[in-house]
Parts: C-alpha cells; sequence; structure tokens
C-alpha cells in the first residue's frame, strides 16, 4: 500500500503579510484617486469662482460702484458688500464672496480701497 500525504498545502505566514501589504497598499492609492476625482469639480469652480470675483472688484473700482448687492452668474452667487474702515470716512472694505446656489461659500475676497 501507498503512504498517504494528509498535510494540506497552504501559505507560510510570510506571504500572507506580504499579501494583505499588497493589497492594502493598491487599496490606498485607489481611495485617494477616487478622493482626487471627486474634488476635481471642486477645484474648477473654485477657480472659477476667483475669477469672476477678480472681475467683480475691477470692475466695482473702475466703475466706482461701491454699493451692497448680490447677482447670480455662471452657477454661483456673488455678493458685494462695502463697509467702513478702521472710522475712515475714505478708507472702505471691499468684501466679494462666492456661494454655491444652495449657500455653501466656495471662496471669498477681502480688500482695502481708497475712495476719492
Amino acid at each position: 500500500m501507498g503512504k498517504i500525504d494528509k498535510t494540506i498545502p497552504g501559505s507560510t505566514l510570510i506571504e500572507v503579510l506580504v499579501a494583505m501589504v499588497i493589497i492594502m497598499t493598491s487599496t490606498g492609492i485607489g481611495l485617494m484617486i477616487y478622493e482626487n476625482l471627486s474634488n476635481g469639480n471642486n477645484d474648477e469652480l473654485k477657480v472659477k469662482a476667483e475669477i469672476s470675483l477678480d472681475n467683480l472688484a475691477t470692475e466695482t473700482k473702475l466703475d466706482k460702484h461701491y454699493i451692497d448687492f448680490s447677482i447670480d452668474k455662471d452657477d454661483m452667487q456673488l455678493i458685494q458688500s462695502i463697509e467702513s474702515y478702521d472710522k475712515s470716512s475714505r478708507l472702505k472694505i471691499l468684501h466679494l464672496e462666492a456661494k454655491t446656489p444652495f449657500g455653501k461659500k466656495i471662496t471669498q475676497w477681502n480688500e482695502v480701497i481708497l475712495i476719492p
């Protein structure tokens, strides 16, 4: 009669640990890529909002249009407010803010301006 081998082939502990490290590293890299892709849309929106606020600040200073108002532009709300700066009648703070249609702040712009 032949001898029956009752051992079950398996992996050593080191092989299992190496496989776990490879799987965890691949999962981590995949999650970072997913996070960057899902937030990539917000970066584009923030850049568009900053450009819009820069244009609005330039128009406000050129036209000398120093009043509080709000406008809707490119799927965002741009809010302008003018406040006094340090009890001076000629210095004002130009505060611009961009918000999503749901009211979430995207970015803001603050600048001290001299009104002639």
